[in-house]
């Protein structure tokens, strides 16, 4: 499914929008993760398991931000999670290939 899909613009995004808006401040953010894994699961079924890892090493990355007063326990810190999504994307991210090699001018 892609955004520009009527799927996509004539159902799944109001029925989204709808239950957002109609549930508790406190459900929302839970309705939009769930929203947006079933979103990724019928474009991209190979990425969803990443996309929940992901998911769950950003939460826990907020959490360890919000103990910025206190010692973060566990020896977590914001920037670990900074640094798993870089990995991440590193690992999935097409990457443009360098020369194998140059030729010097004598």
């Amino acid at each position: 499914m892609s955004f520009a899909a009527p799927l996509f613009l004539w159902y799944f995004l109001p029925a989204t929008l709808v239950a957002t808006w109609l549930l508790p401040h406190r459900c929302r953010n839970g309705v939009i993760a769930v929203a947006s894994v079933l979103f990724y699961a019928v474009g991209g079924k190979q990425f969803v398991l990443l996309l929940i890892g992901l998911m769950a090493l950003n939460y826990v990355a907020g959490l360890a931000i919000g103990w910025v007063k206190a010692p973060p326990p566990l020896g977590c810190s914001s920037g670990q999670g900074r640094q798993g999504d870089l990995g991440t994307l590193s690992l999935i991210a097409p990457v443009g290939s360098a020369p194998a090699s140059r030729s010097r001018a004598a």
